[in-house]
């Protein structure tokens, strides 16, 4: 479920960026590093829990 809204959160930067002619390899990276930080917290999840076990 991250995964999904970290990819819609990108797409919606994508289309602010496109809306303030942002060149497009920019919004790509932009786009991208939202989808890799929703997957990224994901896959660190478990880190995250075991780490702030009382």
């Amino acid at each position: 479920m991250m995964i999904l809204v970290f990819t819609v959160l990108g797409a919606c930067v994508m289309v602010i960026g496109y809306a303030f002619n942002v060149p497009g390899p920019v919004i790509a990276l932009l786009f991208l590093g939202g989808v890799f930080t929703g997957a990224l917290l994901r896959v660190a999840q478990p880190i995250i829990d075991w780490l702030t076990r009382p």
